[in-house]
């Protein structure tokens, strides 16, 4: 759906947000909030005192990670 101006509003889900907060992440990532905080290197906004995390970065994280498939 586009609003008045001829952007879209309404059509995100929870699952599709472009920015995630450190909970939906680690959850994206199946992994732990204090894994995500203190062992990887993932890059990540700090909006006052919290992290966000583009999905575009936390998808180039796994596929950095990915291991076998090719044989």
């Amino acid at each position: 759906m586009r609003n008045s101006k001829g952007l879209d509003v309404g059509m995100n889900t929870k699952d599709e947000a472009p920015v995630l907060d450190r909970k939906d992440a680690s959850n994206y990532l199946g992994i732990s909030i204090s894994m995500l905080d203190s062992k990887l290197d993932i890059p990540f906004l700090k909006i006052g005192r919290s992290k966000r995390y583009l999905r575009s970065d936390l998808d180039t994280f796994l596929l950095s990670v990915r291991k076998g498939g090719s044989k």
